[in-house]
C-alpha cells in the first residue's frame, strides 16, 4: 500500500469506521502526511454529528465511568487494612489464608480503627 493510499484509508476509517482505526498504520505515514492526518482528525472530532465525534464521546464516557474493557471501577478501599488502637499495629483479615495478618511497621494514618483479635482476648 502506498503512503497516499494508506492516508486515504485512514481518513476513510475516521469518517466511516472509527472503531477500526489502528495506530500502527499511523506510524507508516510520512511527517507531512501525519500532519495532514492530525488536522483531519481534529476537524472530524470537532464536527458535531460526525461518526468520529460520536466514537470519541462514547470512548471517553466509558473511560470516565470506569467501564473500560468491561470493568467497573472499584469504590472504597482496595484492602481492608485496620489499625488496632490498643497495640497500634496495622492488621487485615486474609480470606485466602483464613487468618489475621499483622503489619507492625506499617503507617496508620487514615486507617479505620478496630481492635485486633490478639487484643480482644
Amino acid at each position: 500500500m502506498t503512503p497516499n493510499d494508506l492516508l486515504t484509508k485512514l481518513m476513510d476509517d475516521v469518517v466511516y469506521r472509527p472503531s477500526e482505526i489502528k495506530t500502527t498504520n499511523e506510524a507508516n505515514l510520512s511527517v507531512e502526511e501525519l500532519a495532514i492526518y492530525m488536522k483531519f482528525l481534529s476537524k472530524q472530532k470537532s464536527e458535531i454529528g460526525s461518526e468520529f465525534e460520536k466514537h470519541v464521546k462514547k470512548k471517553n464516557s466509558r473511560s470516565v465511568q470506569g467501564h473500560n474493557r468491561g470493568e467497573k471501577m472499584r469504590k472504597g478501599p482496595q484492602t481492608q487494612l485496620r489499625c488496632c488502637p490498643v497495640c497500634n499495629k496495622v492488621w487485615e483479615f486474609d480470606r485466602s489464608q483464613g487468618r489475621e495478618l499483622q503489619h507492625p511497621n506499617f503507617p496508620t494514618l487514615g486507617l479505620q480503627r478496630e481492635t485486633c483479635s490478639k487484643c480482644k482476648k
